[in-house]
């Protein structure tokens, strides 16, 4: 991809980088420099450390900042000036509860929710706690205890929607008034307003559909818009036109991959806006000062800019500061109301995110904030990305990360397959696991396996019931292919994984015991019996439907390829991890293994924090894991670390 480095040049629209500190313009990448004879070794807690930051969205008329800042087990809600970033109002979290769906209302007020997360790698939990605070001083309020923010209402920055249960409220930010203004025809529906802040669309899943109703606002009814089959494609609205008659739509019923149209409300037309005919659009891009779509960016492999009208200001915008920033993840995150004054995120393979400020009428960028400041793009590790064709002739995409300085043969290697796994992906950027890896020596796997989201639905359906079978078969091929390229010494090979990724570790090891020297799981599925009876996917319908469909019914054949009932052909080192708060993969997954490995005289090591969820979130725990973590694989792969 070439090295990520703010251009200190005069671009297309003039953009003036204000230098701070010396370095302070390199923001990473993925370039080959010449090799060092050496490298920096970083400490655990440097690649694990909270961010300083994490998000920053600016007020309508751009005179504040709202700074979401990570206070160790919560969330710190900060505002600023943009022009001097002195704080003028501060909102803390209560102990595990964190800022998501932060909202300008108004020039000097904003709305989010509490959520609850029970381990990093979970998403947070809305605990149904809607807040409001004004940016001018330390003023906030509590909504409602069971609300769930839907969207402002046209021009007037005291009152916002939001939904509770089947109900949809007007909300006053300031005195807390509520008054019902519609009702939603199903239980668990997701609810759009239009730009105006009138509600419009509402969708649900009931059995095997997916189904959007349309409010008419004259009649106060609701009426089916869109029926699908949940399996034949998704459909999902994603933001109102200007003149909010028109929606866009992603949907991936008309081909295997997502594209967005245009969908008319009243006449029922579509058009389609942009498709790519091998991945999916990753995340919208918007007009400055707006919530218009422009745009999509996606990854076929690294990442890539598609607009819906080339010619657009907007277009144009991103094309100037792509070329600002060459060879970077580049997203304005933020904007006023005028989209004169933008905050700019960019980052690298090598760079963590870096938070400028645009501001357009000045032609000028400024840097606010380094989200990791203590990490040296320089001493982190390219990821590059390769394509591998499988034994039964699919096509799979993944990445691969050379430690800095090491040479690019017979290494020892990490092959780590992410988690989740449907509808999940790996993708280029900055990730402090992999470069911690690199950083110690190791070159890191990473493969897009079957299954997988991000490459249609045609990819991710060939997944649904091989858990442990064709899929694993991937994670190999992968492996072999590292081998055969002169890579990887086969010597020195190790599977680590987190959730599914850690129950393909396991089912590495079983299925190929003389593949990999060792196997470590972190907070891994070990049981499939167990995980449909315990986890808290079976708590929804939606749930126990996804189950049925990823894992499979049959009793026997969830046996056959749950790693607690293979351990007699388990020969490696083990290393398992777990949380006992984890509600997405429960300790039973952990203890059903243990037991099963002790019975059978296998030795394993392993750490357990009874504290601690689905990924460990506190900073001491996760440096602990790594040490030992890394200390396994040193053991049994034995790189030269300097």
């Amino acid at each position: 991809m070439g090295t990520c480095r703010a251009a200190l040049v005069v671009c297309l629209i003039a953009l003036a980088f204000e230098p701070a500190a010396a370095g302070d313009e390199a923001v990473g990448g993925g370039g080959k420099a010449p090799a060092p004879e050496s490298r920096h070794i970083f400490s655990t807690r440097d690649f694990f450390r909270h961010p300083l930051i994490g998000d920053a969205s600016i007020s309508p008329d751009g005179r504040y900042l709202a700074l979401l800042l990570p206070k160790g087990d919560k969330t710190q809600l900060n505002i600023v000036e943009t022009a001097t970033l002195k704080s003028t109002a501060a909102y803390d979290m209560g102990a595990d509860e964190f800022v998501v769906n932060l909202h300008w209302t108004g020039d000097d007020t904003v709305v989010w929710e509490a959520a609850e997360r029970f381990g990093a790698l979970d998403k947070p939990y809305r605990t149904g706690n809607l807040m409001s605070g004004r940016a001018d001083k330390p003023d906030g309020h509590r909504l409602g205890s069971e609300l769930e923010y839907l969207g402002r209402i046209n021009d007037n920055p005291h009152e916002v929607l939001a939904a509770w249960d089947k109900s949809i409220y007007r909300v006053n930010v300031h005195s807390t008034k509520i008054i019902e203004v519609a009702v939603v025809p199903f239980d668990d529906a997701e609810v759009y307003v239009d730009n105006s802040g009138k509600v419009r669309l509402a969708t649900t899943l009931k059995k095997e559909d997916l189904i959007t109703d349309l409010w008419d606002d004259a009649s106060r009814h609701w009426g089916e818009w869109r029926r699908f089959n949940r399996w034949g494609g998704k459909v999902k609205p994603l933001s109102f036109a200007a003149d909010n008659r028109h929606v866009y739509v992603g949907s991936d019923v008309e081909a295997p991959t997502n594209g967005v149209y245009l969908a008319d409300t009243e006449s029922d037309e579509r058009k389609l806006l942009f498709r790519d005919d091998k991945v999916d659009w990753h995340e919208l891009l918007f007009v400055p000062g707006t919530e218009e779509p422009a745009g999509v960016l996606s990854y076929p492999d690294y990442p890539a800019y598609h607009f819906f009208d080339e010619q657009s200001e907007t277009a144009k915008l991103y094309a100037d500061l792509r070329g600002a920033f060459p060879n970077c993840l580049v997203q304005i995150t933020s904007s006023s109301a005028d989209g004169r004054l933008a905050v700019v995120k960019v980052e690298s393979d090598r760079q963590p995110e870096v938070l400028y400020l645009l501001d357009r009428e000045k032609h000028g960028m400024r840097l606010l904030f380094k989200s990791m400041p203590w990490i040296d793009p320089q001493e982190m590790s390219e990821m590059s990305a390769f394509v591998i064709t499988t034994r039964d002739k699919v096509e799979l995409h993944g990445y691969l990360t050379l430690p800095k300085g090491a040479g690019e043969k017979n290494l020892p290697m990490i092959v780590l397959p992410h988690g989740g796994p449907h509808g999940v992906r790996d993708l280029w950027g900055y990730d402090p696991e992999v470069q911690f890896l690199a950083n110690h020596g190791y070159a890191v796997l990473q493969i897009n396996f079957r299954g997988s989201g991000g490459y249609g639905r045609d990819l991710e359906s060939l997944g649904y019931g091989h858990w442990g079978t064709t899929m694993q078969d991937d994670v190999t091929d992968a492996t072999l292919w590292a081998i055969q390229e002169g890579i990887a010494d086969p010597s020195r090979i190790c599977i680590y994984g987190a959730s599914y990724g850690g129950y393909s570790a396991l089912m590495g090891a079983i299925r190929e015991p003389d593949l990999y020297r060792c196997a470590a799981s972190y907070v891994g599925v070990t049981d499939l019996l167990v995980e449909r009876r315990y986890s808290d996917t079976s708590e929804s319908t939606e749930g126990r439907l996804y189950m049925d469909r990823a894992y499979g019914t049959n009793k026997d054949d969830l046996k056959a390829r749950s790693p607690v009932y293979n351990v007699d052909a388990i020969k490696v080192p083990l290393f398992l991890a777990q949380g006992g708060s984890d509600r997405r993969v429960p300790k039973e997954n952990f203890t059903a293994l243990t037991s099963a490995l002790s019975h059978a005289g296998k030795t394993y090591e392993s750490m357990f924090k009874e504290e601690e969820g689905h990924g460990f979130y506190k900073e001491d725990n996760q440096v602990e894991l790594y040490d030992h973590l890394l200390a396994f694989f040193n053991r049994n792969t034995g790189p030269k670390t300097q």
